[in-house]
């Protein structure tokens, strides 16, 4: 089916949408019959739903959606259905949100609500039949899941359910909706409808590994592990009985449930029970590990409340094996966090902010690739951000999303991302596309520039440095991001390196589109920049913060080490100063303090760095009992840590591409690199990956003299 069908299809919303404004927290059903003679051969269904919907066929989930997106650049998706449906009457029944909030989650708080479906089947008697959404289609507003408190930073609102004005069997042909409204029809919405390049998300039951009576109708239930999905609860009590559901990551000294969570969530919620055999399904998704039932009537079994777990389809068939314990935890951990932040997009954590940063998508992005092969949804980010270039200039930090956040680094880290999708995939269209974004990237810096080609007196967006601000190393610029300044005071460093590492990787996207001119003027503005940044900002104890300040950061040292700017004599002084510091940054920095120091052969010190139990290494997530990589280094180390935060899944870049030494050496892994770097103290380790050419595995085994023998073989596609 293609956007020409679900074209005649109209928009269709809640009538309440026309006689109120402002509205916020609306969930909307809707229902259509459709009749088949025969079974269907084929049954594709084309939807998209402002700001979110979850489609039922018969009863039974098929789908939901769509990513979040702009309305100029609004996504649709299109799946076979063919399953659910039967020969006979058939019901498709739609579960519809707006939430009418500006946050980082969709895009919303504008008024643009409503449904817009077609359905298309074959069937086996040769016919066919087709449904369109249109005010045929009966609707029911539904105040069941009506509160005014929210989680997060305004991030979703809670769902206190009122089991008894939910309709029962509403998905289901036996349930009569004649007493429901007509859909409204919509004229003129403004959006510009886009397939979905990305699959819908699956959804997986997830059961608990214990279930424990802490009093009378008070359970805790521990799922074993960090989740993220939908919790379903099935309860049968006293008409309008009131039960206590708290959602934790991590649990209180007295072994209830913290549902005051670090991470600014205060998970409790409530259920009103309908005194019949009760269903309860949460809408949203929350990030959690435990819940806390009080008042429940009965013993809850295992099968009475469970997670439909929702993520990113993949079968994450990379599989790590080594001689290291602590490093394949280490692995495990950021896996599973990557798994479950990467939804519709890769998000920075599942229950804060829910959003997709630019940042975060550097670090994650890359491991996604290497715990799936699947690049489909680095494209989909890279595109999320080069529309965001439309209305804020030089990128937003988090896109899509209502809400507009700029942080600099992170605009100047596209450019560089574009680049690793190309040379994974080889897909120079795409990089062609792209190339009016990585012009305007680099437009949009040029006028910060002073005449020796720096950026100075930078006021176009914060800069970051590292988060939180604790794990900065001190550095001295007080217009930080965080600091409330209007500027920086003096050249930051950080920034400047940033920007040479931008204009870098520019240059090498410019040759991949065959702009020979182009990447040949700024490789020379590149050597120019990086010349200035040395002879402004290194002195004999390192990169200094500014050119106003003596102090000497971790930061700007391993990241001009990051973007090989030093020969190996320069790095010298420059590695000594990171022997000396560590990981002395946030779990997102790390990134670039590992990558650098595996550019320049320290190896040694890389792998020390990332399996070390210093009080900022990924064994402290393990003592604290992490499941997921976290958010900070431990617990304690930020005020309202994330549990689950995929930007510190660091490990997986550095174990697959550099221990492992597996990293295509020409645009779609047509050529493979085969240099791995195995520290002293591994004595085995086995790996296998999905690149576009098909499973890579690669093998070491450490002899009793010493010397290392290696395998690599490609089984191809």
């Amino acid at each position: 089916m293609s956007i020409d069908y679900l074209t005649e299809a109209a928009w269709i919303r809640n009538s309440i949408f026309s006689s109120e404004d402002d509205l916020k927290n609306i969930h909307t059903f809707y229902r259509k019959k459709l009749e088949l003679d025969s079974k269907p051969t084929a049954a594709k269904l084309t939807f998209t739903a402002d700001d979110y919907c979850k489609i039922y066929i018969n009863g039974r989930f098929a789908v939901s959606g769509p990513a979040p997106g702009y309305p100029r650049h609004y996504y649709y998706s299109s799946v076979d259905v063919s399953e659910f449906l039967t020969a006979g009457e058939n019901i498709i029944a739609v579960h519809g949100y707006y939430q009418g909030l500006v946050n980082r989650v969709w895009n919303s708080g504008d008024g643009l609500a409503g449904l817009k479906l077609a359905l298309a089947v074959d069937q086996e008697s040769g016919n066919s039949a087709e449904i369109v959404t249109d005010d045929s289609w009966r609707c029911f507003d539904c105040i069941a899941y009506k509160s005014e408190r929210m989680f997060g930073y305004e991030t979703q609102f809670a769902e206190d359910i009122d089991m008894r004005r939910i309709p029962s069997n509403w998905t289901t042909s036996a349930f009569d909706d004649s007493f429901w409204k007509q859909a409204e029809k919509v004229k003129n919405y403004p959006h510009n409808l886009i397939p979905q390049p990305t699959e819908p998300l699956a959804w997986k039951n997830i059961f608990p590994k214990s279930v424990t009576q802490l009093d009378n109708g008070h359970w805790l239930i521990d799922f074993g592990r960090e989740v993220v999905g939908c919790t379903v609860i099935k309860a049968q009590g006293a008409e309008g009985q009131l039960l206590e559901i708290r959602h934790a990551e991590e649990l209180n000294e007295d072994g209830s449930a913290r549902y005051k969570m670090r991470a600014a969530c205060e998970y409790k919620e409530f259920i009103t029970l309908s005194g019949k055999a009760d269903r309860v399904e949460y809408f949203d998704y929350k990030a959690f590990r435990y819940v806390e039932l009080v008042n429940f009537p009965g013993i809850p079994e295992p099968e009475d409340i469970f997670v439909i777990e929702r993520h990113y389809p993949t079968d994450h068939s990379s599989e790590l094996k080594t001689s290291d314990n602590i490093l394949d935890r280490i692995w495990d951990i950021c896996a599973l966090a990557v798994k479950l932040g990467t939804q519709d997009s890769y998000l920075d954590c599942m229950s804060r902010e829910k959003g997709a940063y630019l940042g975060d998508a550097y670090v994650t992005g890359l491991s996604h690739l290497y715990l799936t092969g699947r690049h489909e949804m680095l494209k989909k980010v890279l595109e999320d951000f080069a529309i965001s270039g439309e209305t804020c200039p030089g990128l937003n930090a988090v896109a899509p999303g209502a809400f507009e956040q700029e942080i600099a680094e992170y605009s100047l880290l596209w450019i560089p991302l574009l680049y690793e999708y190309y040379m994974w995939t080889g897909n120079v269209e795409f990089v062609s596309k792209m190339i009016p974004t990585v012009n305007n990237v680099l437009s949009y810096f040029v006028k910060y520039e002073n005449s020796d080609g720096l950026l100075a007196d930078f006021k176009g967006k914060p800069v970051m440095v590292d988060w939180p601000e604790n794990l900065r190393d001190g550095y001295d610029d007080p217009g930080l991001m965080g600091a409330n300044q209007d500027k920086q005071s003096g050249i930051n460093t950080l920034l400047n390196i940033h920007y040479y590492g931008t204009i870098s990787y520019a240059a090498q996207i410019y040759a991949a589109a065959d702009m020979q001119m182009e990447a040949a003027g700024i490789t020379q503005k590149a050597e120019s920049l990086k010349s200035t940044i040395k002879n402004k900002f290194l002195t004999d104890k390192g990169f200094v913060d500014t050119d106003s300040s003596d102090h000497v950061s971790l930061h700007p040292n391993a990241l001009a080490l990051m973007f090989n700017m030093l020969s190996a004599d320069e790095a010298k002084s420059i590695i000594s100063i990171i022997r000396e510091k560590r990981i002395r940054c946030g779990v997102y920095f790390s990134f670039f303090v590992l990558k650098g120091l595996f550019n320049y052969g320290e190896y040694e010190l890389a792998y020390d760095l990332l399996t070390c139990d210093d009080t900022h290494s990924w064994q402290t997530m393990l003592k604290d009992g992490a499941t997921t990589c976290m958010e900070a280094w431990g617990v304690d180390q930020k005020w309202n840590t994330s549990l689950c935060h995929p930007w510190a899944s660091a490990p997986i870049y550095m174990i697959a591409a550099e221990i492992f030494g597996l990293k295509p050496a020409a645009p779609g892994w047509t050529e493979i690199t085969n240099a791995p770097k195995i520290p002293s103290s591994l004595s085995s380790g086995s790996i296998a990956i999905n690149t576009p050419r098909g499973k890579v595995e690669a093998t070491f085994v450490r002899g009793k003299d010493g010397k290392v023998e290696t395998n690599v073989q490609l089984q191809g596609k």
